[in-house]
């Protein structure tokens, strides 16, 4: 776990955040593993993006 910084009305906090995590199939010991990179917070996006349409396909904006 990492802590990401990150402002909030004007105000700087930090946001515990996985930066890696681990699946595993206890079953037949396959493993996924998973890292995330350039996390960040407080970016401004509207709550109206949060639809099942723009979660399927992001608008550009969002994603950049």
């Amino acid at each position: 776990m990492l802590d990401i910084e990150a402002y909030e009305d004007g105000n700087k906090v930090t946001y515990p955040t996985v930066i890696v995590s681990v699946a595993k199939d206890l079953e037949n010991g396959s493993m996924s593993e998973m890292k995330y990179a350039n996390t960040r917070y407080n970016m401004g996006l509207k709550s109206d993006i949060f639809t099942e349409r723009y979660l399927i396909r992001p608008p550009r904006d969002a994603v950049r």
